[in-house]
């Protein structure tokens, strides 16, 4: 398989039906598949990568106010060793401090070649009245931190039907699980189109011992992926 391949159209034998605020978009030609990782994938090598056509890895730095990743150093380590595009990315808590959050996100991502990415999921907590201007702020923080706009992965339902995000969030680059098994990914508002599309958590790679990886789309061919990351 080359770097980057044509989209191929999947059977499916029950098409997905896609409720009236998402819609489903097929990548827009070629694709670029990435690999996102935690301390979950224990030891991920990232030579056996490099010869899997994948052409960047994001891993999990942090979460909330307390937890580091055990592997992040050492998936970090690895993607300088090797050339591998590289960013962390931090499991959001929309109840606790946004920019004491951003901070130690920071402190312990340190400096990296891919865009820092805010991972906002259910964490078992409603959120409280004001998170979408925590989310903001905690968003503002990054980009200032790092001098690159965050990238936010967040799930279709949590985001429409919890988080209920609106128009200020529209301008950070949308990352989305879709497991519907389909040939494009369901977006949902206040997003129209997807940068990445997290299509499977049950990849499989050499590179890894662990039961299954998760398995990513970019969407654009690997020119496009250099230029909107500025590799």
């Amino acid at each position: 398989m080359n770097i980057c391949s044509w989209f191929k159209k999947k059977k499916t034998t029950t098409p997905t039906k896609v409720p009236s605020s998402m819609k489903s978009l097929k990548p827009d030609g070629e694709v670029c598949k990435l690999i996102d990782i935690s301390h979950h994938n224990g030891l991920v090598d990232f030579k056996v990568l490099m010869g899997e056509d994948i052409v960047g890895v994001y891993a999990k730095a942090t979460e909330g106010l307390k937890f580091s990743d055990s592997m992040y150093q050492k998936n970090k380590a690895q993607a300088i060793e090797s050339g591998m595009p590289f960013g962390p990315y931090h499991f959001y808590h929309h109840n606790e401090n946004p920019l004491n959050q951003a901070d130690r996100f920071f402190l312990v991502a340190g400096v990296t070649t891919l865009p820092y990415c805010m991972d906002w999921e259910d964490t078992g907590k409603l959120p409280t009245p004001g998170h979408k201007e925590r989310a903001l702020l905690f968003l503002e923080r990054v980009e200032e931190l790092t001098g690159k706009q965050p990238i936010i992965y967040t799930g279709l339902y949590y985001a429409r039907d919890v988080l209920a995000l609106d128009e200020r969030f529209a301008k950070y680059l949308a990352w989305f699980p879709d497991y519907s098994g389909g040939d494009a990914c369901r977006v949902v508002h206040p997003w129209d189109k997807w940068m990445m599309w997290q299509y499977t958590e049950h990849g499989k790679t050499d590179a890894s011992a662990s039961g299954g990886i998760d398995l990513n789309y970019f969407n654009g061919d690997i020119k496009k992926f250099r230029e909107t990351f500025t590799l």
